[in-house]
C-alpha cells in the first residue's frame, strides 16, 4: 500500500469516527465505506492488512449504533479474519474484534454466544497488559453475564473494573460511565434501589459532563433512570425521564430504532398504569340529590326533551358549579403509573 493510500484510509476513519460520535450517522457512513473501498483496492501487502480491519472495523461500530447487527458481526468477523491470518497480527486488535463480536451479540441479546468471545478478548487483554483495556473489556463481560443473571461475577467485575479506570478518570470517563450505568441497573433486577439510584444518578451527570446534550448514550441512562423512580414510587418524575430519553433517541438514532422503540414501549406501559392507578385510587364521591321545582322541571324537559323531578351531582361538581368565577384552577394531578415491563441495560460500551 501506497503510503499516501494509507493515510487516506486513516484520515476518512478518522473523521467518519468523529462524525460517528457527534451522531451525524448518514455522513460517516459515507465516509467509512468510501475507507474500506480505498483500503480494498490496496491488495494484500502488510499495510492493507492493517489498515482494511480498521476501516471495517470503523464501518462495523456504525453499524451497530443503527441496530444492522447482522451487518456488524459480518464486517467484525471479516476484520478478524483478515487479522488472523497475517504473519504478525496485533493481538490488541484481534482482542478488540473478540470485544466487539461479543457486544453484537449482547446487543441481539444472545448472551450465551456472547460468553465466550468477551471471555476470549479479556484473557489476551489481560496477557498484553494494558490496565485500562482490561478493566474495559471486564466491565463489557459483566454486562454479557448480567443478561444470564450471573450478578456475583458480574458485580466483582464491575467493582474491579471502576477501580483500574477512576485511576485516570478524565481519560476513562466514558467506561466509567458505562460501568456506572449497567451496575446500577443490575441493582435494579436485584431490587436494591437505593443504590442503583445512585449510581445511575452519579453515571448521567458524567455522561452530561463529555458528551453533547442529544447523545443516545445519555438517553441509555435516563430510561434507565425512569425505571428507578418508577421502582420508587415517583410516577410523575419517571415520566418525564422517560419522555426525555425519547426525545433523544428520535433525534440520534430516529423513531423506528429499537432503543426508541422500547423506551416507548416503556413509556406507553407507565401511562397505561398511571390510568389504572387513577382509577383504583379514586374514592367514591358523595352525592347531593337536588328535587327540581315545577317550574325547574319545565326548563329540563324543554332542554332535554326529558322528565326529571331530581337532578344529582357529586359534591365535587357543585363545588366547581358554585364556586366563584375565576377560583377554579385548571390544571389536573399528573398521575404516574408502574411500568409492566423489564427496561433493557441499554449497554453502550465504548469500542
Amino acid at each position: 500500500m501506497r503510503e499516501g493510500d494509507r493515510v487516506a484510509v486513516q484520515e476518512l476513519v478518522e473523521a467518519g469516527d468523529a462524525l460517528r460520535r457527534r451522531g451525524d450517522l448518514a455522513n460517516a457512513e459515507a465516509l467509512l465505506r468510501r475507507a474500506v473501498r480505498v483500503a480494498e483496492s490496496q491488495g494484500s501487502d502488510l499495510d492493507a492488512e492493517r489498515s482494511l480491519p480498521n476501516a471495517l472495523n470503523a464501518l462495523g461500530l456504525l453499524c451497530k449504533d443503527v441496530a444492522r447487527h447482522d451487518e456488524a458481526r459480518d464486517l467484525y468477523a471479516r476484520a478478524l479474519a483478515i487479522l488472523e491470518r497475517s504473519p504478525a497480527p496485533r493481538e490488541d486488535d484481534v482482542a478488540t474484534l473478540y470485544h466487539n463480536l461479543a457486544g453484537i451479540e449482547h446487543a441481539r441479546r444472545d448472551f450465551v454466544a456472547a460468553e465466550p468471545l468477551a471471555r476470549r478478548g479479556l484473557a489476551l487483554r489481560r496477557i498484553l497488559g494494558d490496565d485500562d483495556a482490561v478493566a474495559a473489556d471486564s466491565v463489557a463481560l459483566a454486562a454479557i453475564l448480567d443478561g444470564q443473571e450471573k450478578f456475583d461475577e458480574a458485580e466483582t467485575l464491575y467493582r474491579e473494573g471502576v477501580a483500574i479506570l477512576e485511576r485516570s478518570p478524565e481519560r476513562n470517563a466514558g467506561e466509567i460511565a458505562v460501568a456506572l450505568n449497567n451496575l446500577g441497573a443490575q441493582y435494579l433486577a436485584r431490587g436494591r434501589l437505593t443504590e442503583a439510584l445512585s449510581l445511575l444518578t452519579r453515571a448521567e451527570r458524567l455522561k452530561r459532563s463529555f458528551l453533547h446534550e442529544h447523545h443516545p448514550d445519555i438517553a441509555v441512562t435516563l430510561n434507565n433512570l425512569a425505571e428507578a423512580r418508577r421502582r420508587q414510587g415517583e410516577l410523575v418524575a419517571a415520566e418525564a425521564l422517560y419522555r426525555q430519553a425519547i426525545r433523544i433517541f428520535e433525534e440520534a438514532l430516529g423513531a423506528d430504532h429499537p432503543k426508541t422503540a422500547d423506551c416507548r414501549r416503556n413509556l406507553s406501559t407507565l401511562e397505561n398504569l398511571i390510568v389504572s392507578t387513577n382509577n383504583e385510587a379514586r374514592p367514591q364521591q358523595a352525592t347531593v340529590r337536588i328535587d327540581l321545582t315545577a317550574e325547574q322541571q319545565q326548563v329540563v324537559k324543554a332542554a332535554t326533551n326529558r322528565d326529571a323531578e331530581a337532578i344529582e351531582l357529586t359534591v365535587e361538581e357543585l363545588e366547581t358549579r358554585i364556586a366563584p368565577t375565576g377560583t377554579i384552577g385548571g390544571g389536573g394531578l399528573a398521575w404516574g403509573r408502574l411500568a409492566g415491563n423489564h427496561n433493557e441495560t441499554f449497554v453502550n460500551s465504548v469500542f
